[in-house]
C-alpha cells in the first residue's frame, strides 16, 4: 500500500503529553483506510488539514509526518515499528467493537480491540497519543489505555465535516506548542456537538 512521509515544523508530545521544544522533530503517523466496501469518507481532505495545520502555524521545533494510504494491518505495524510515532491519527470507519483498516483488496478489514492492542503493545516507549477519528470509535480507546498518555475517540457517528473540523483545531493548537490537553479542549468547543 502507499505511503508517504513529509517533513515541517510542529511541537513534540513529552511522556505527559505537555507540548515541549525539543530537537526531536514530533512524529505523526496518519493512517487512511477507506475501503472500497463502506461509504468513501473525505479522507483527502482531513490529509491537507493536517498536513496544513502542523506547517504553517508551527511555532515549536520540527514535525515528520508520515501517511499511510490504504493501510492494513501489517503497514500499521511496519509503520509503528520503523516511523516510531509519537502521534497515531486514524481516519477512517469504526464501530463499537472495530476500526476498519484495508485487506489486499481494499475491501474493510476489522482490526478487534484485542488486535489493535496487540499491534500497539510494543509503542509504550514512544507513542504518547491516538487519535481515532471515526465514528463510534471511543471503545477502542479501552485497549490502548494502557499504551499512551492520551486516547481521543467518539461515541457518536462523526459526519465529515466534524471530522475536519476537530482535525483542524486540534492539529493546529497541537502546532501552536500547545499542550495535548489544551488542544482536545479547543478542537472540542469548536466541534458543534
Amino acid at each position: 500500500m502507499e505511503s508517504k512521509s513529509e517533513s515541517g515544523n510542529s511541537s513534540s508530545v513529552d511522556h505527559e503529553g505537555e507540548s515541549r521544544r525539543s530537537r526531536e522533530p514530533l512524529r505523526i503517523l496518519m493512517l487512511a483506510a477507506n475501503p472500497i466496501d463502506r461509504y468513501r469518507l473525505a479522507l483527502t481532505d482531513e490529509y491537507r488539514l493536517l498536513r496544513g495545520m502542523v506547517y504553517p502555524n508551527s511555532e515549536a521545533g520540527a514535525c515528520d509526518l508520515h501517511v499511510e494510504w490504504a493501510a492494513r494491518p501489517e503497514d500499521l505495524h511496519r509503520a509503528l515499528v520503523e516511523f516510531k510515532p509519537h502521534i497515531v491519527h486514524f481516519s477512517g470507519h469504526a464501530n463499537n467493537e472495530v476500526i476498519c483498516l484495508e485487506d489486499d483488496e481494499r475491501k474493510s478489514r476489522a482490526l478487534s480491540k484485542m488486535e489493535l492492542g496487540l499491534l500497539f503493545s510494543h509503542t509504550r516507549s514512544w507513542l504518547r497519543v491516538v487519535v481515532l477519528n471515526g465514528c463510534h470509535s471511543a471503545p477502542q480507546a479501552g485497549s490502548l489505555i494502557e499504551l499512551v498518555d492520551f486516547i481521543v475517540g467518539t461515541n457518536i457517528p462523526v459526519p465529515d465535516q466534524i471530522a475536519l473540523q476537530f482535525t483542524s483545531d486540534f492539529y493546529r493548537a497541537i502546532a501552536k506548542g500547545g499542550t495535548v490537553r489544551e488542544a482536545f479542549k479547543k478542537a472540542q468547543k469548536n466541534t458543534p456537538p
